[in-house]
């Protein structure tokens, strides 16, 4: 018997604790943007424009980022409108633009995607900017804040230049891009400077390549496949083989089908592209 009143003490003291256990929870609902590094963030009013990122800082070349607005009297992400951004470039003795995409939803609840292409990195006395702008409830707000942009870490992914057509363009490999010995799937973007502050994608354009090894005679390798525009991804895609590990120049040669953009044939004579990309693996 006194076995038995034990047990059923015991059974209710457990009772009682799990009960209290559950009303005291106050457990905050997981960060939906914990899996990604936040760059930086920036004030308007009561509101913080928060930056994030898959890598921790910004690079030159293709950067893909969120964003989301946070309302700080609630630390709650919030659906607004009007959502555009502008990089700026701030030099000595000049301002421009950079390539950047439309902002637009995400799998995320209240935060947006889209990418930036830096041609240059910051430096001591030379800043990028960046303007975000957006509408809450009728009210539309305006905040800007520097980004700090460090040289790539790899080999050269972006390229700026002076077509043949007297255009100047901007490419950039798209990340992640993590090459193996293997034919890999490769894929770019391709701006046109419209002027200092305004970029337009190129979609019509081939985007040849021809990977060569400089240290190993210059031997190129097989079942490489011009970059074409593909519509529905909405970057140009092709297959870049690479047959062994080390430095390769990813020699390009960009046309319109008939007349030369900018880049060079490899030869006998002429072992590199004046346009090229670089990888290592």
């Amino acid at each position: 018997m006194k076995n038995t009143i034990t047990f059923i003490q015991i059974f209710l003291l457990t009772l009682i604790f799990t009960s209290c256990s559950k009303d005291d929870d106050t457990s905050m609902p997981a960060d939906p943007l914990a899996a990604y590094h936040r760059i930086t963030s920036l004030e308007a009013g009561r509101y913080e424009v928060a930056i994030y990122g898959t890598d921790e800082a910004l690079y030159t070349g293709y950067n893909e980022l969120m964003i989301g607005v946070r309302d700080t009297e609630t630390d709650e992400l919030i659906e607004v409108s009007d959502l555009n951004w502008k990089p700026v470039m701030h030099m000595n003795a000049m301002m421009h633009s950079a390539p950047a995409s439309p902002l637009s939803p995400s799998a995320i609840e209240a935060v947006s995607t889209g990418y930036l292409i830096f041609q240059m990195p910051s430096n001591s006395e030379e800043y990028w900017e960046l303007k975000v702008d957006f509408t809450v409830a009728g009210t539309a707000y305006s905040v800007s804040g520097s980004l700090m942009v460090a040289s790539s870490e790899r080999y050269a992914e972006v390229v700026s230049f002076m077509g043949n057509d007297e255009n100047r363009y901007v490419l950039a490999l798209k990340r992640p891009f993590e090459p193996e010995v293997a034919t890999n799937d490769i894929g770019a973007y391709l701006y046109k400077m419209e002027d200092m502050m305004t970029f337009s994608p190129v979609t019509d354009l081939v985007i040849g390549i021809d990977p060569r090894m400089p240290g190993m005679g210059n031997h190129s390798s097989p079942n490489n496949e011009d970059l074409l525009y593909d519509s529905i991804a909405g970057f140009y895609k092709g297959k870049l083989s690479l047959t062994m590990t080390g430095y390769w120049v990813v020699n390009l040669l960009i046309t319109d089908g008939v007349n030369v953009i900018k880049g060079e044939e490899i030869t006998e004579d002429n072992l590199q592209s004046n346009l090229y990309l670089e990888v290592e693996l």
